[in-house]
C-alpha cells in the first residue's frame, strides 16, 4: 500500500445549509443556459491545499501536519467563523473559464484567519517536503466550469446579479485530508484523516 499513489488535498467541509445555499446558486446560473460541468454539490468544500499524486507513505506526515497546524492555530485563535460572499470567474471576465463563490469572515474583523490558518499548514506541510504556493491563497468554490466561451457582456451581467448573494455563516469545525478519485461521473472523494478544531 505504502508503494501506490494517490491524488489527494486537504480541505474545509461545507455544512448543508452552505451545500444549500450553493445548490441554489448553480440552479440559478443554470437558467443562463451556459454550457458547463457542474459539481456536484454534495462534494464542494474548501479547498486549503491541494496535494496532487502523493505517495501513501507520505500520509501519515500530512496528518501529522493538519494536526500541528490545529494546535498552532487555536493558540492564537479562537473559532474559526466563514461565510460565502458572491460570485467571480477565473481567469477573467474576458476569458471566463471557471464560476466560483468567494469565501469570507463570519464576524467583523475576522477576515485574515483563514489566511493565517493556510499559512499554518503550509508552514507544517513543508516540514515534510510539500512545497509552498507561490501564488497567493485565493479561497473559494467551484460552482461550474465552462466548456463553451461566454460573452464579456453576459458574465458581466451574471456577476452583477449574483455579486451580493451571501450565504449564513458557519463555524469551521474540522481539518481533513481527502482521497480524490477521478470517473466518468465526476470525483469521488474519501475521508482518509480529520482533525477537529
Amino acid at each position: 500500500m505504502t508503494n501506490k499513489n494517490i491524488r489527494a488535498f486537504i480541505a474545509i467541509a461545507l455544512p448543508e445549509k452552505i451545500v444549500s445555499h450553493l445548490r441554489g446558486l448553480q440552479t440559478h446560473l443554470k437558467t443562463y443556459k451556459v454550457k458547463a460541468s457542474w459539481p456536484n454539490p454534495s462534494n464542494m468544500h474548501l479547498t486549503l491545499k491541494f496535494l496532487g499524486n502523493i505517495p501513501c507513505s507520505k500520509i501519515q506526515g500530512i496528518n501529522h501536519s493538519i494536526s500541528a497546524t490545529i494546535l498552532d492555530f487555536k493558540k492564537e485563535n479562537k473559532r474559526l467563523s466563514l461565510s460565502t460572499k458572491g460570485i467571480g470567474v477565473f481567469p477573467s471576465v474576458k476569458k471566463p473559464g471557471i464560476i466560483w463563490s468567494g469565501i469570507q469572515s463570519g464576524i467583523k474583523g475576522q477576515t485574515n484567519r483563514l489566511e493565517m490558518m493556510h499559512s499554518l499548514l503550509e508552514a507544517n506541510l513543508e516540514k515534510t517536503d510539500f512545497k509552498k504556493e507561490k501564488k497567493r491563497y485565493f479561497p473559494h468554490i467551484t460552482l461550474c466550469r465552462l466548456k463553451q466561451p461566454v460573452s464579456e457582456s453576459r458574465i458581466t451581467q451574471i456577476l452583477k446579479r449574483y455579486s451580493n448573494i451571501n450565504s449564513d455563516s458557519f463555524f469551521v469545525n474540522s481539518i481533513i485530508l481527502f482521497k480524490s478519485q477521478l470517473t466518468s461521473s465526476g470525483a469521488v472523494h474519501t475521508k482518509l484523516f480529520s482533525e477537529k478544531i
